[in-house]
């Protein structure tokens, strides 16, 4: 059997969150045996992890790493917080022109699910933008989401769209040259999945959080839980961020009903 990778290992040991004295050790060790720098960051970079790696480097062993790695990182880093910070502009905006609309939004993943579980809106690589809205109102959302510059991409017709809407859970909006892209959601998995949840129940009861200065509303936390291990599953888990980013999210949150999570993850059937 094949001995695993130091860069592999160096991967599981960053997604598991705050490290301590003893595993900062046990890090720089692992670091200073590490034989290929390029695979170790394309690797990062697959998992969803180059900031998190960047951030515990720094902490830890920054001078154990060659120069050029370290620089690879925060210029990574230093771009992805630009985009995070380009898409928080824009979500807040999406969500501003909704709720003055009168139309219940859920903002999730993304920047929203990094301050919540790492206290730092930076910390996931920058991706799209998740949205959820009530099935109901998908018409009056596409047509805010036009009236801000997005188009709906594929451009479908009125039949095709109704059985798009019918059979699927998203579409893609996007503007500024795909730079931009929602992802507006209107159930959290396709009809044919066996994750059966309710988009008017979540939206019944969202949390506020604080991001970048601003409220915006998003899952409760008890039906983020599911979800996000819901959708881990449902790709094999293939990026460690996404475990990263779940445990996290229930080590910083202290009240958490885990009767409440057992019994939404049933209702879904989603209990495995």
């Amino acid at each position: 059997m094949r001995a695993r990778r130091t860069e592999h290992e160096v991967l599981s040991r960053i997604g598991v969150g705050e490290l301590g004295p003893a595993q900062r050790a046990i890090m720089r060790r692992l670091l200073s045996e590490v034989e290929d720098w390029d695979y170790l960051f394309a690797v990062a970079i697959y998992h969803g992890l180059v900031p998190l790696v960047h951030k515990h480097v720094q902490l830890t062993a920054a001078d154990l790493v060659p120069a050029s790695f370290l620089s690879r990182l925060k210029q990574f880093s230093i771009a992805n917080a630009q985009n995070v910070l380009h898409l928080l502009s824009k979500q807040l905006k999406l969500s501003r022109v909704f709720k003055d609309n009168n139309m219940p939004v859920a903002i999730f993943k993304g920047p929203v699910l990094s301050q919540m579980a790492y206290g730092d809106m930076s910390l996931r690589q920058a991706g799209d933008i998740d949205v959820l809205i009530s099935r109901s109102h998908f018409h009056r959302a596409k047509t805010l989401l036009e009236s801000l510059g997005y188009r709906m991409t594929p451009s479908l017709t009125g039949a095709q769209l109704a059985s798009h809407l019918g059979s699927h859970c998203e579409i893609q909006f996007v503007r500024d040259d795909w730079f931009t892209v929602v992802d507006l959601h209107w159930a959290l998995a396709p009809k044919s999945f066996t994750f059966k949840v309710d988009s008017d129940e979540l939206l019944s009861r969202l949390q506020t959080v604080e991001i970048g200065g601003v409220e915006v509303e998003t899952l409760a936390t008890e039906d983020l839980i599911v979800y996000l291990s819901m959708h881990g599953a449902k790709h094999l888990w293939r990026a460690v961020e996404w475990i990263s980013s779940l445990g996290e999210l229930i080590r910083s949150e202290e009240m958490i009903s885990w009767d409440t999570v057992v019994e939404r993850a049933e209702q879904a059937h989603a209990t495995r």
